[in-house]
């Protein structure tokens, strides 16, 4: 099986580069602002062209599930994938997307509201 490098996608805003691990923060989703235009954009440079993990740590002010799509370099990878209102008010909640094919540079991902 081919190895996997990381991608965490923590509210992606700024990306921090570490040694295989890229790590981004600082934006938001707000689902009660959801729309067919309603999304966030993330900025990712990739070492090499590669297969990785993308993994998402979010959580909700509000106390409904939010069906979302998630977009990379333009192709949708996921819809309708529910993240779910984490059990603990204001805690995070973790979800992986695996075997996400970048190419080396520049990468966009893209979360949109599908409520």
């Amino acid at each position: 099986p081919p190895s996997y490098r990381s991608i965490r996608v923590t509210h992606l805003k700024d990306i921090t580069h570490f040694p295989s691990v890229f790590h981004a923060n600082g934006a938001s989703l707000n689902p009660s602002d959801a729309g067919p235009s309603s999304y966030i954009q993330w900025d990712l440079e990739s070492p090499v062209d590669d297969v990785y993990n993308l993994g998402i740590r979010y959580t909700f002010d509000t106390n409904s599930d939010c069906p979302v799509s998630i977009a990379v370099n333009g192709e949708v990878i996921s819809s309708g994938l529910q993240l779910q209102t984490p059990s603990i008010r204001g805690g995070w909640e973790f979800h992986m997307l695996e075997n996400i094919a970048l190419v080396s540079g520049g990468n966009f991902v893209r979360i949109s509201c599908d409520v």
